[in-house]
């Protein structure tokens, strides 16, 4: 049986969790927002918000449930969206910057979010790969 009192309190899980958090505040502050000046940029930056959520939370319930992820495949999800994230912030913050006064100004606050949740997960690299 799991103890939730441990698993609560471990570097991962707490990793997860605001991963976790930082991509839902990300999409609600870019809801109904132009993120991208073309179709594949606004992919990416959706994509990359709606993915971290899934896979942050399935990470979650992985450990919950007393099934960890592998450290070889959490470092491979870490990796790439660490790289995704931080792509989906620096293309916020350009469309903001580029088209300002019909971007609302949480957009840009959507893409520091993301930038730091890039941050983030190349802390959590960091971690497994030292782990």
């Amino acid at each position: 049986m799991v103890n939730l009192g441990e698993v609560v309190k471990s570097r991962n899980f707490l990793l997860k969790l605001l991963e976790l958090l930082l991509a839902i505040i990300s999409v609600g502050l870019s809801s109904d927002a132009l993120v991208g000046d073309t179709m594949e940029k606004i992919a990416v930056v959706d994509g990359t918000l709606v993915s971290s959520i899934l896979l942050a939370a399935v990470l979650i319930a992985g450990e919950f449930l007393g099934t960890p992820v592998d450290k070889v495949l959490h470092m491979m999800v870490a990796g790439v969206l660490a790289v995704l994230s931080i792509a989906a912030g620096a293309i916020m913050i350009e469309i903001w910057d580029s088209q300002s006064p019909i971007i609302p100004d949480r957009v840009v606050g959507a893409g520091v979010l993301a930038l730091f949740n890039g941050v983030v997960y190349i802390v959590d690299f960091i971690l497994n790969f030292i782990r």
